[in-house]
């Protein structure tokens, strides 16, 4: 399943509102690859960090050259413009990259050039100036990060079958009608009832994915209800129910992001194919395995490579 800009768009907005993880993926095995690989990294240097986000790789780059920020999220790079005002954003697709061939001397990528396919890696071949690198982190099949991204999708995918968001908004919209007089108490308790019955198909849900599930969203979205419920005098009606109605989509999104994850994961098969791709296109293979932890687990693919000349 290919992921739209504007699901990336609400991913990412999402993320700083609590709805997803806002930083992505990080291990320390991941943070050793990137300060390796970028010790090599010279003066003066013209780097793209393709499928940016939110500038996790930027931590690891020392300040001495141009990063060009490309993401196919605008809304990604306005909150990384806003913290590093330096970077020169790109929004485009990552099959379509406009950018001249043979000008970048470096490209570097943490989980996103798998998301475009084999036609993203030729666009990169083609960018990449004699003597530059390719370096990347790519989704690797059954590894521990897909592994999170199913228990996710099939908690979130569980989360959102209960209604409780629904069931959220027909109660707040049934409380501000009793605030104003137009209801009586009577009439908003079976809808708290209904919340309440909700909220104990999420524990049952906790109790088999744990409540740190999806990054905690879930658990803070139910505890959020309540307080908002136990005193809903006090919040405006106006800000509460554009907050609630906003997640339903959000966590749609969410749930699409999962599935774009799971189905760029890289199988043995796909990887060497890669690796044979760049072969083709005259660079040299430098190193191509996967990132192990937990005493052998897989957490991800590395592809480094330089070109020829």
């Amino acid at each position: 399943m290919a992921i739209t800009a504007n699901a990336w768009d609400n991913y990412w907005i999402g993320s700083e509102a609590g709805v997803s993880d806002s930083e992505g993926i990080s291990h320390p095995v991941l943070d050793e690859f990137w300060q390796r690989q970028f010790e090599s990294v010279g003066d003066d240097e013209i780097i793209i960090d393709l499928g940016c986000g939110r500038g996790a790789l930027l931590e690891h780059l020392p300040d001495r050259h141009v990063v060009i920020s490309l993401d196919l999220s605008a809304a990604a790079l306005r909150s990384l413009r806003s913290r590093r005002p330096e970077i020169l954003p790109l929004a485009a697709d990552l099959q379509r990259l406009p950018v001249k061939a043979s000008s970048v001397d470096r490209v570097v990528s943490q989980f996103g050039v798998e998301y475009g396919g084999a036609a993203a890696l030729q666009s990169l071949a083609d960018l990449i100036a004699p003597g530059g690198w390719i370096q990347t982190v790519l989704h690797c099949r059954d590894s521990v990060v897909e592994q999170e991204s199913r228990a996710c999708l099939k908690a979130t995918e569980r989360f959102l079958a209960i209604g409780f968001i629904q069931d959220a908004v027909r109660m707040f919209e049934m409380g501000y009608q009793v605030l104003k007089g137009n209801a009586t108490p009577g009439d908003a308790r079976p809808l708290a009832e209904k919340v309440a019955e909700d909220i104990r198909s999420v524990n049952d849900l906790f109790a088999n994915y744990g409540p740190d599930i999806t990054g905690g969203s879930i658990r803070s979205l139910v505890e959020n209800v309540g307080r908002i419920q136990a005193g809903i005098q006090n919040y405006d009606e106006q800000e509460v129910m554009g907050w609630i109605g906003n997640q339903q989509g959000e966590m749609n999104d969410y749930t699409e992001r999962l599935r774009s994850m799971i189905d760029a994961a890289l199988s043995d098969q796909l990887f060497a194919g890669l690796c044979e791709q760049l072969s083709a296109s005259q660079f040299l293979v430098r190193e191509a395995k996967s990132l192990m932890v937990n005493q052998g687990e897989p957490l991800a693919w590395v592809l480094v490579a330089q070109k020829s000349g």
